[in-house]
């Protein structure tokens, strides 16, 4: 019983913590460079490239988990064709 739980607890706690760095990582990027077009000199260039490449990462492992889904999605669908 315990050992699903986890099991159940990991299979939607990654994907949902992996789109949710991504949200987080698109925001303070994205209000980052418009503060700084707004008010130059208010985030360091050395902060915009640790957003960026904070942007970066989180779209890579976004980008896997989309390929994951959609790879499965026509796994379970190329199943059900020859049934």
């Amino acid at each position: 019983m315990f050992v699903s739980l986890v099991f159940d607890f990991l299979f939607f706690a990654i994907p949902t913590a992996l789109l949710v760095f991504f949200g987080i990582s698109l925001y303070r990027y994205l209000s980052a460079k418009s503060k700084n077009k707004r008010l130059p000199g208010t985030f360091s260039p050395e902060e915009i490239k640790y957003r960026r490449t904070a942007l970066i990462l989180s779209s890579v492992m976004a980008g896997i988990l989309l390929a994951v889904v959609i790879a499965f999605v026509i796994l379970l669908s190329m199943a059900i064709a020859y049934m």
